[in-house]
């Protein structure tokens, strides 16, 4: 199990004092990659389609399965983009650099908590584009998005995401 930092990729200076944290942990078969994330969020905000989940409070996926480098838009990587509600009144998850609800690649639920929510999702190892076995790594962060007021920029934690000049060198989750 993970716990996000206090890293800090930008907030709402109107609003610093704003908490936000979460833990998250993977599980893995041969055909799945399970992620499980528990986020404590004072108000949750989440109304938006497919396509926009990242304008609310939503739960960002990074991965990159042949290195820990992650390059923008390359339909070799994923952002995945998880909502715990939607417009459609039920959790969502986008794949962005894939333009996609790939619904039957990635199966996610989602519950409200005492101080949060919690989402669970299973990928599909054909979708992240890789064969799973024990010691292969693939690059990965998680980031937490979080906005209290419709309009305002809020809060985004990352768990390891930094830019780079070869791309977006992202931690690494090795497969035990």
């Amino acid at each position: 199990i993970f716990s996000l930092p206090d890293d800090i990729e930008y907030e709402d200076e109107n609003n610093p004092s704003n908490y936000l944290n979460a833990k998250f942990a993977f599980l893995w078969d041969k055909e799945y990659l399970y992620f499980v994330i528990e986020v404590v969020d004072d108000k949750v905000v989440s109304r938006e389609k497919a396509n926009e989940v990242h304008k609310g409070d939503c739960v960002e996926l990074f991965l990159s399965p042949k290195s820990n480098t992650l390059v923008w838009g390359d339909k070799r990587n994923l952002q995945i983009g998880f909502a715990s509600d939607s417009i459609e009144k039920r959790p969502i998850g986008y794949a962005y650099f894939q333009g996609a609800e790939p619904a039957q690649d990635i199966e996610i639920s989602a519950s409200r908590t005492s101080n949060g929510y919690k989402i669970v999702s299973k990928i599909r190892w054909s979708f992240i584009g890789m064969s799973p076995k024990k010691g292969a790594y693939l690059g990965m962060s998680v980031a937490v998005h979080d906005i209290d007021e419709v309009g305002s920029s809020g809060k985004k934690i990352n768990w390891s995401f930094k830019t780079t000049s070869a791309g977006i060198k992202l931690g690494k989750l090795v497969l035990k």
